[in-house]
């Protein structure tokens, strides 16, 4: 049999971008794959190519191409590449040959420890030896098998859209958007007590958690009350999703939870593909960015209960967008500031050559030249877009002379752990 060679495969155009654009994407994949020599996996490409013509209404290409795929899944392997002669060097003479072992392909990294294929026989720096061009692609296929598509997936993906589609966040998102959502979240599972997520977490951003089964609970660090209780459709991580940095939450399952996991680059694309799910996401982390920093500044919390609310009251919530200046090296201090959401980057002089640091949610921007009455000796930029609560000099300084309890905070700002960062 003729080895299968992939014809030229027409998309029609006015139907779905998204589908075409996938086809197109599996198809490139599937016709690299096949001049490879991987047969087995440029067949699952032609087949995804062929699911996403369908969807497309490409009903004639979809059938061209599922032709290809069955014709290829049996033909014969293409033949082993022979390795080109060697060039000789300079003065005409040939250099010495570097023999490879024979290896056999691994099919997991386990196997790679197990027996890692010997490359080089001669390790001669001297000599310049040839590349084993099949011992190179049989490593390649054995790290596309061990991080591989799993098929099982996509059947999971179409039962995982149909119940995202009901949630109230994607209720009236367009249905290919839910089913490219549906493929590339991760399902996850939380126990009664487990935490979803914590404040001040090290390390990335977590996910933005959409909760399809179970009960949980949200409480602000903090927070003595009894929370705010989660259900099927409610989401939590939005403010990590949105503005990055650590927050001042914590959600608890209360009954086993599952959820989908949407990464923070996911989120990006979806408030920026989906009005209808930015406004969702932005209106909740504003009420709870807010709702929530006034209990949870470690400045605030020095305060009892009642005066913590009335001291609150003067600050005023604003937006900042990335790049804009909280804070400038040399001038005065035009507000007092308390980080909501998001990172500020803080740099300057008065750091002493040191790397900037970065203030996050809870942590307080301007309080020393407030209080030292002079210019500001660090400069405070927002990385990306930031919530924060800020409040003019002469109300600080009204706050302060009403609640000596604040002021007998504002003493001890050089102690780690008070929340100020400048």
């Amino acid at each position: 049999m003729e080895p299968v060679q992939d014809p030229s495969i027409p998309i029609s155009e006015g139907e779905s971008d998204a589908h075409d654009d996938e086809a197109q994407w599996a198809l490139t994949t599937a016709r690299t794959l096949q001049d490879r020599g991987d047969t087995e996996n440029a067949v699952v490409w032609y087949r995804r190519a062929v699911e996403h013509l369908m969807d497309a209404g490409n009903d004639e290409a979809a059938l061209e191409v599922a032709r290809l795929a069955a014709a290829l899944s049996s033909a014969p392997p293409p033949p082993t590449r022979s390795s080109a002669p060697s060039l000789g060097s300079a003065t005409g003479s040939t250099p010495p040959r570097v023999t490879t072992q024979p290896s056999q392909v691994p099919t997991s990294f386990v196997a790679l420890r197990e027996s890692p294929p010997r490359l080089i026989e001669h390790d001669d720096p001297s000599t310049s030896g040839e590349v084993n061009s099949r011992l190179s692609l049989e490593l390649a296929s054995a790290l596309r098998n061990a991080v591989s598509f799993l098929p099982q997936r996509a059947a999971e993906a179409e039962g995982l859209a149909a119940k995202l589609a009901t949630l109230p966040l994607l209720r009236e998102s367009p249905g290919e958007t839910v089913r490219a959502i549906a493929r590339q979240v991760s399902v996850v599972h939380f126990e009664p007590g487990e935490a979803m997520l914590l404040p001040g977490h090290a390390g990335h951003e977590p996910p933005l958690y959409v909760i399809l089964e179970g009960r949980g609970i949200l409480r602000a660090m903090g927070e003595e009350g009894p929370g705010t209780p989660l259900g099927v459709g409610d989401f939590v991580g939005e403010l990590g999703a949105l503005y990055g940095g650590p927050g001042v939450m914590t959600a608890t399952a209360r009954a086993p939870i599952t959820a989908a996991a949407l990464p923070r680059s996911l989120v990006s694309w979806l408030a920026r593909e989906v009005p209808t799910v930015r406004m969702a996401l932005e209106d909740a982390a504003w009420e709870r960015a807010f709702a929530s920093i006034g209990r949870a500044s470690p400045l605030l919390r020095r305060l009892s209960p009642d005066q913590r609310g009335v001291a609150y009251a003067r600050f005023e919530p604003v937006m900042l967008h990335a790049g804009d200046l909280m804070l400038g090296e040399g001038a005065p201090p035009l507000a007092f500031w308390i980080v909501a959401a998001g990172e500020v980057e803080v740099y300057g002089g008065a750091l002493n050559g040191r790397q900037p640091v970065r203030a996050r949610a809870g942590d307080c921007v301007g309080l020393r030249s407030i209080l030292e009455g002079e210019p500001a000796g660090v400069t405070a930029r927002t990385l990306g877009t930031v919530l924060a609560a800020k409040v003019g000099l002469a109300s600080f300084r009204a706050l302060v002379e009403k609640h000596p309890s604040l002021g007998e905070a504002l003493d001890d700002i050089g102690i780690p752990g008070r929340g100020i960062v400048c």
